[in-house]
């Protein structure tokens, strides 16, 4: 979406000058089963470009005297769907938004499996005997936030189902998450960040010594100023 949004405003900007600091960008999503699969996604893709039809647009609508009059378009075609709308003010950090929830489908395609399986690799020269282990930073994934959510449609697939999946495939023993969170969630007013750390393990139990050591490196961590989402 951030890819998608950089390039609209740097052409909005030379059509019309300062236009970014006032654009907010909410990219509509699809849904619906393919193959007897549901699937929902955002309606952008990785390759997106501005097409001459998409430019025309922006730019009639740029060129107004009286703009922005209407204060929002909307850009669609088979690489996107966005409502484009003018604001007072809008944040950088804030300027992209969508309404589909921070959730997967598959249990392989989403990004928690994917980044589990381009770190398997590294370890695949390890010596016989080694503990092979993954560390998870949740950076903003709600799906390693929020470990064990799922919902009534059964068609939700939890973070931890997606880590006990990988463990069961690969030759990785132990992936560890850390997630900046509130100390206590059910109050969080007031409460101190922490680093929550969650492991998965293969063996029946983990050692003491390494749940202590697990903790030691959450405690050399630099204090969470922001939760992760």
């Amino acid at each position: 979406m951030e890819r998608a949004a950089n390039i609209i405003l740097q052409f909005a900007d030379r059509v019309r000058k300062s236009t970014s600091p006032h654009l907010h960008f909410q990219f509509n999503e699809k849904s619906g089963y393919e193959s007897g699969k549901y699937q929902r996604f955002r309606r952008i893709t990785s390759d997106f470009q501005l097409t001459a039809p998409l430019e025309e647009t922006l730019r009639n609508w740029l060129a107004k005297t009286d703009w922005p009059n209407p204060d929002r378009i909307r850009l669609t075609n088979d690489k996107i769907d966005v409502v484009i709308q003018w604001k007072k003010y809008v944040h950088p950090e804030g300027r992209t938004f969508s309404s589909m929830p921070a959730i997967a489908y598959d249990i392989e395609d989403n990004p928690v499996y994917r980044r589990l399986k381009s770190k398997r690799s590294q370890l695949s020269g390890a010596p016989e005997g080694s503990l092979r282990c993954i560390f998870l930073g949740d950076a903003g994934c709600d799906i390693l936030r929020n470990l064990s959510r799922s919902d009534l449609t059964g068609r939700v697939v939890s973070g931890e189902q997606i880590i006990h999946h990988f463990l069961k495939k690969s030759s990785v023993d132990l992936v560890v998450v850390f997630s900046a969170q509130r100390k206590h969630a059910s109050n969080p007013i007031g409460s101190p960040r922490i680093w929550r750390v969650t492991y998965f393990d293969k063996r029946e139990a983990m050692p003491p010594s390494e749940c202590l050591g697990l903790q030691a490196i959450a405690r050399t961590l630099p204090a969470p100023t922001y939760e992760a989402y």
